[in-house]
Parts: C-alpha cells; structure tokens; sequence
C-alpha cells in the first residue's frame, strides 16, 4: 500500500510541474500580447494627439511669424512727441538692462568662486532641476500673486536673472566669458538712454532704423573696447555684439507693434 501510494506521488510532482510550467507560460503568453496590444493602442492615442495640437498650433506658429515678420520689417516713423510711450519703452530697456547685469554677474561667479560651492554642495542633477524648476516656481508665483509690489518684483527678476548666470557659467566655465561677454548690458542700456525723452534727441526716434543704427554704433563700440581690455581680440565677443544688438532691434520691433495692437483693441 505504501509502495503503490509512493508511486503515486511521483508521478503525480512531475505532473503538476508540467501543469504550472504551461499555466506560467499561458499567463506570459497573454500579457505580452496584452502589453503588445496596449503599446500599439497608446501610439495610436499619442499620434492623434499629436496630429489634433499640430491642427492647433500650426496656424498659431504662422499667426505669430507673419506677426513678427511684418513687425520687423515695419520703417514707419513714430510719435517722438508721445513722452507716455518714450518713458514706457526707457523703464522697459533700463530693466532689460539691469537684468543683463544680473545674468552676467551669475556668469562671472558661476564660472569662478561661486562654482567651487556649487560643485562641493550641490549635485549636477539638482542643478539642472533648480535651472528650470525655480524659474517656474517665480512665474507660478507671480500669476499668483497678480498684486505684488512692483519692488519686490524687480528683486525677484534680479536674483533669477543671477542664478541663472551662475548655474550657466558653472556649466561652461571660463569659456562661456571669452564666447559672451559680460558687458552685453551697454547694448539695451544705450538704447533705453536714446528713447529717453530727456536725453535722447528729439528727432532721433522718429526714424526707427538711424536710432538703431546710432545705438548699435555706440554700444558696439564701446562694448567691444571694453573686451578687449578684458580678453584681447578675439571674433566670438563681436559675434555674441552683433547678435546683441540683432536681437534688440527685433525685440523692439516687436514689443512696438505688440503695444499698437493693444491700443487699437
């Protein structure tokens, strides 16, 4: 009776390790179709995403380059009798230039002193992390509170501005100063100086291309001799001048256009 029931029993555990080993394979064998079909369902969920914010960002994006487009290439004369506008447009590039300092501080400190901390304390991911995440943070902050004083505002864009300079200027090093220079801000500053209703000729802002010639004159000028005091001569500085002064020309163009719109609205 023992043997039998012996005998039994070992025919019976190869069995069941059959059984199992067919039941483990029919449970992958549907999960990986499972998975397949859910893959293929997701792709098809993501490329019509895709195609629906394609539909509604394209006319967007030509909206918005036709916008631009026509906003640079407008010559038309302005107002220089309209003090409201010239005082707008001077607070405006008085701050872009503030900013710029800021942005080349952080620069000079990441790249220097303030790089030696950073790499002791901190880890490059958290870096990159803070480098888009504290930015965030101002803008949630800001919407936020819509009434905040316009003081407290200015500190938060000054110090953003800094530490986005000093994690830039951790992350390329030296390099980064010899390619960009620190004195970027001269370009938005000299032009702010030429809007000014004050000290600015009175005709000067009629014509918008001799007022951004005259500023990008003077600011190159003075800009690049200040490089070369500081890195000699060297063609990356005239570049990093030139897309400067490229990029306030259009910025202005578009900012000029951007309040006409909004007034005849």
């Amino acid at each position: 009776m023992a043997a039998t029931s012996s005998a039994q029993f070992l025919q019976e555990v190869p069995r069941r390790y059959v059984e199992q080993i067919q039941t483990t394979v029919e449970t992958m064998r549907r999960r990986g179709i499972s998975i397949y079909d859910g893959i293929f369902r997701l792709a098809n969920r993501s490329s019509a995403l895709i195609e629906k914010t394609r539909e509604h960002i394209e006319p967007m994006a030509y909206d918005v380059k036709d916008f631009v487009v026509a906003a640079v290439n407008n010559n038309k004369p302005l107002n220089e009798k309209n003090r409201d506008l010239r005082n707008n447009l001077l607070e405006m590039y008085l701050g872009i230039s503030v900013l710029c300092v800021g942005l080349s501080s952080g620069i000079i400190c990441g790249a220097t002193f303030m790089g030696y901390i950073l790499s002791s304390f901190i880890n490059p991911f958290i870096e990159l992390i803070s480098l888009f995440g504290i930015p965030s943070y101002a803008y949630m902050y800001f919407r936020k509170n819509a009434g905040i004083d316009e003081t407290e505002r200015r500190v938060w864009l000054y110090g953003l501005s800094y530490f986005i300079g000093c994690i830039i200027g951790h992350g390329f090093g030296a390099r980064l100063m010899s390619v960009v220079p620190a004195i970027l801000f001269i370009s938005p500053l000299i032009f702010a100086l030429l809007i000014d209703f004050e000290l600015g000729p009175r005709d000067l802002f009629a014509d918008r291309q001799r007022l951004m010639i005259i500023s990008g004159g003077i600011s190159s000028v003075a800009a690049y001799i200040l490089a070369y005091l500081v890195s000699g001569f060297a063609f990356a500085p005239i570049f990093a001048i030139i897309a400067m002064n490229g990029l306030l020309w259009v910025h202005f163009q578009v900012t000029f256009s951007f309040f006409n719109t909004l007034i005849l609205n």
